[in-house]
């Protein structure tokens, strides 16, 4: 594990999860490897937060997103560049409808069809339209 760095105001992202990755990487695993795409989201940091969200392939959760994930820590390799987070439970998942009319029209062209082990930023605000009306189950 190698990150140390924390910013003062956390960035937001939804992470993908499809079948493809499922058994190596489960949603509620705590690892997400990105991949080639390490060099392009290396500034991913400690206290960053993911909306997780499942692809229609994910079994268990059909285009949902059960839980958000909080990096707690980052590690890079010579192949990818993986995120570590906690897993927490949502009180109940958020549907792609609600993500869908939750987040701006730039954030919409990267979630129209996202695969598995796919990364992408979304503004604060978007994060907080999509939980409205549910809560963290907290540990």
């Amino acid at each position: 594990m190698s990150t140390t760095r924390l910013r003062a105001t956390p960035k937001y992202f939804i992470a993908a999860f499809g079948e493809k990755y499922a058994s190596a990487h489960p949603v509620h695993g705590g690892e997400y490897p990105l991949g080639r795409l390490s060099n392009r989201y290396s500034y991913i940091m400690k206290g960053d937060v993911m909306l997780l969200y499942c692809t229609g392939s994910y079994v268990g959760h059909y285009m949902e997103a059960p839980a958000v994930g909080v990096i707690v820590d980052t590690e890079t390799s010579a192949k990818e560049y993986t995120l570590h987070y906690r897993y927490l439970q949502l009180s109940e998942p958020v549907p792609r409808d609600t993500i869908n009319s939750s987040i701006g029209a730039v954030e919409k062209d990267y979630f129209i069809n996202p695969g598995a082990n796919f990364i992408f930023e979304i503004a604060s605000t978007s994060f907080q339209a999509t939980l409205k009306g549910r809560y963290i189950n907290w540990p």
